[in-house]
C-alpha cells in the first residue's frame, strides 16, 4: 500500500528557494567564523583577504554527502532491494573523483593531494558505507511510517534589517506514527567528536536549522528532532568498548527553550555588532580571539601575530 504523504510534508518537499535581487543573507559558516574570532571574520568577509585553499578532508566530505544522500533517496523512494543493488563503493569513488577535479580547477589546476591519500580516504569511506548498510535499520528504517522529506532542504528565513538566514538541511525525515520531523546533519570526521560536543558554537548549527525550519514552515518546534550523524574514518578495531568500534556516532545537542534563546541570541549578536541598519558590514577593527582551537586551522594563522602566541 502506498504511503499517503501529509500536505505539510509536500509543502516542504515542493519549496523552492527564491532569493530576490538585492537581498542579503547570512550563513552558519559566516556566523560561526564571527563568533569564534571577529578578526578572522573581518579579514575573510569584510577585507576579503582569504585565498581559496581546497583540502582533501572537505572534498571527501562533499563526495560522501552526495553518495549517502543518493542512496537514501533510492532506499526511501524506490525500495530496499534497489538500494542494496547500488555499488556504493563505486559511487563514492566516482563522486570523489568528480569533486576533486572540480576543486582542482578552482585551485588553478594545481593538485592538493596525492594518489596514496586519495586511496586511503576512499578505503575509509567504503568501510563507513558498509557499516551504514549493515546497520541500516538502526538509523534509517525504511518502514511505512518513515518518509524521506528530502536532502539539501533549503532554509531561507527572514531575520531583521532585511536579512535572511540561509542554509541547507542535509537530510530531513518525517515519522508518520509519531508526527516527528528529524533533521540529520552529516559530519565527516577522522576519529569522531569528543571536544567538538562541548563547542557551543559548533553544535548550535543544527539547533538554528531546527528553529528556522519551524518558523519557515509553521511546524511546531516540539515536533522536530535534530541530530548530528558523525561518520568516522578511523576506528580502534580492537577497542574495549563497542562504541569506539562503531563507524557512526550520533549526537543530539542539549535542547530546550533556554538553549534556543541563547542560540538565536548569537545571530542577533552578530547582526547588531557587525552590520549596519541597512545590512552592510560595519567597517572597523574587530578584536582577535586567539585560542588553540580558533587558530589551529585559521586561514590567517601565519600572518596573525596573536596566533603564534597560542600555537
Amino acid at each position: 500500500m502506498k504511503i499517503k504523504i501529509p500536505e505539510k510534508v509536500k509543502e516542504v518537499q515542493n519549496y523552492k528557494l527564491k532569493q530576490e535581487p538585492g537581498t542579503k543573507s547570512i550563513s552558519f559558516s559566516q556566523l560561526s567564523t564571527y563568533l569564534n574570532c571577529p578578526k578572522c571574520w573581518e579579514r575573510m568577509y569584510l577585507r576579503k583577504e582569504s585565498v581559496y585553499k581546497p583540502s582533501i578532508n572537505a572534498t571527501f566530505g562533499t563526495a560522501f554527502h552526495e553518495t549517502l544522500q543518493n542512496w537514501l533517496d533510492i532506499l526511501y523512494n524506490k525500495s530496499v532491494k534497489a538500494a542494496n543493488e547500488v555499488d556504493l563503493g563505486q559511487e563514492l569513488e566516482n563522486n570523489l573523483r568528480k569533486c576533486y577535479i572540480a576543486e582542482r580547477e578552482k585551485n588553478g589546476g594545481q593538485n592538493y593531494s596525492d594518489a596514496a591519500t586519495m586511496t586511503e580516504f576512499l578505503a575509509d569511506g567504503k568501510e563507513i558505507l558498509d557499516y551504514i548498510v549493515k546497520n541500516r535499520k538502526t538509523s534509517f528504517p525504511s518502514n511505512r511510517s518513515n518518509i524521506l522529506v528530502g536532502c539539501e532542504i533549503p532554509i531561507y528565513t527572514p531575520l531583521c534589517r532585511g536579512l535572511y538566514f540561509k542554509g541547507f538541511i542535509d537530510i530531513l525525515t518525517y515519522d508518520l506514527e509519531r508526527n516527528i520531523w528529524k533533521i540529520w546533519d552529516i559530519k565527516t570526521s577522522t576519529r569522531g567528536w569528543k571536544d567538538e560536543k562541548l563547542d557551543f558554537v559548533k553544535t548550535s548549527q543544527i539547533l538554528l536549522y531546527k528553529e528556522f525550519l519551524s518558523k519557515q514552515f509553521n511546524i511546531p518546534i516540539e515536533t522536530i528532532e535534530a541530530e548530528y550523524f558523525i561518520v568516522k574514518r578511523k576506528i580502534i578495531v580492537d577497542a574495549e568498548f563497542a562504541a569506539m568500534r562503531r563507524r557512526v556516532q550520533e549526537f543530539m545537542p542539549n535542547d530546550g527553550p533556554r538553549i534556543h534563546k541563547k542560540v538565536v541570541g548569537q545571530v542577533d549578536q552578530f547582526i547588531y555588532e557587525a552590520l549596519t541598519p541597512k545590512g552592510e558590514y560595519v567597517d572597523k577593527n574587530y578584536p582577535m580571539v586567539p585560542t588553540t582551537k580558533n587558530c589551529k586551522y585559521c586561514l590567517f594563522r601565519e600572518s596573525c601575530p596573536a596566533a603564534s602566541a597560542v600555537l
